[in-house]
């Protein structure tokens, strides 16, 4: 018995083991292969071309023009992209109100600051 060898969960027997200098994954996964999110966010920042009813064109992004034909839907009258439009203005506000409670917190913490430098400027 001193040829056996103790193989079992996460001890695959020797000859079934890898060589040294080979990979588990040969193939692997081939450069410039981008995931998902890289290719959603290319795609909504893409700039299109967008003519108004009045013949004269712009370029916006992806993102801004569905957005914007969500908001032309909701005004004519459908209420599935009412209800979207509402959900992301009310969403944005939230996160802009958040936003500037934040701001808010970091200017009266630096007004404290100044006031504590004058301080001690004064006192030398």
């Amino acid at each position: 018995m001193p040829n056996e060898q103790k193989c079992g969960f996460c001890l695959p027997p020797k000859e079934h083991q890898y060589q040294k200098g080979q990979s588990g994954n040969p193939n692997g996964r081939p450069r410039g292969v981008r995931n998902r999110n890289t290719i959603v966010r290319e795609q909504m920042n893409r700039k299109i071309t967008l003519t108004g009813p009045n013949g004269n064109s712009r370029r916006i992004s992806t993102k801004e023009g569905i957005i914007a034909k969500q908001t032309n839907k909701a005004l004519q009258g459908d209420l599935k992209s009412a209800k979207w439009v509402m959900e992301l203005s009310d969403a944005a506000d939230a996160e802009y109100e958040a936003m500037s409670a934040v701001r808010e917190q970091l200017n009266h913490d630096d007004k404290l600051i100044l006031q504590q430098y004058i301080k001690r400027y004064h006192e030398q």
